[in-house]
């Protein structure tokens, strides 16, 4: 991240990506900017979150987002508006739904599992006059919907 320097650093409100996103920072010589929209999903009432995370964010069975209910979809929305609004460079530290969720809007495809990041691992987006796009060794990359 130095290379790329200077960097925003953003974080969601969890202590983990805080945490993370401090260690970041300090590097960075940049404060943290925390923004809940890159909080983390809430499973329906009643749901154990475990399960619930895990089914519908199946790779063997794949889930639509307008499957999902209203809430859901508002975490869904308010994340990718998150990123359509960072008007400069920043590392954003969050986690792998909130990443799907990106991703899903930047190849513009409906499912909820697009990939699966790795702990500390980075992928890449931009934002063009307000459309996230995906980049992937260097070049930005639309869904088959563009």
């Amino acid at each position: 991240m130095a290379d790329l320097a200077p960097l925003n650093v953003v974080s969601g409100p969890a202590v983990r990506t805080k945490e993370t996103a401090e260690l970041a920072a300090k590097r960075l010589r940049r404060p943290v900017k925390v923004d809940p929209r890159f909080g983390d999903i809430l499973a329906p009432k009643g749901e154990d979150t475990d399960a619930w995370l895990a089914s519908i964010f199946n790779s063997d069975a794949p889930v639509h987002w307008r499957d999902l209910d209203a809430a859901v979809n508002r975490w869904r929305n308010d994340t990718v508006q998150a990123v359509r609004e960072l008007t400069e460079d920043a590392v954003v530290f969050t986690q792998y739904t909130n990443i799907n969720a990106i991703a899903a809007a930047a190849l513009r495809v409906e499912v909820t599992k697009v990939c699966r990041p790795d702990f500390a691992s980075i992928t890449e987006f931009s934002v063009v006059n307000g459309d996230v796009r995906m980049v992937i060794d260097g070049r930005d990359v639309v869904g088959p919907n563009a």
